[in-house]
């Protein structure tokens, strides 16, 4: 029901980096998160990527990388942003 939402009423876009960034973030992270599986950090997150990364890719496409050169996500987030500004639809 949510992705229905989501595919109807916004624009997605899928942010990804590699497994070990999203751990190194987290572990930075003064907030403590609840954990979503079991195993090391890396691991749950594999578990996790597992599950979602078919959501994420029905709702947003292609992923769009922030790890490496920041201005290229920049830029697609630019463009993504343009279109919705000028009634690009939604999804």
């Amino acid at each position: 029901e949510s992705r229905a939402q989501l595919a109807r009423h916004c624009r997605c876009a899928w942010l990804q980096a590699p497994l070990s960034v999203l751990a190194a973030r987290i572990a930075a992270d003064s907030v403590e998160r609840p954990r979503l599986g079991t195993g090391s950090l890396e691991e749950e997150l594999a578990q996790v990527e597992l599950r979602r990364d078919p959501w994420f890719r029905e709702l947003a496409g292609a992923p769009i990388a922030t790890i490496g050169e920041p201005a290229v996500a920049l830029q697609a987030l630019q463009r993504l942003a343009r279109g919705v500004e000028a009634g690009g639809g939604t999804g």
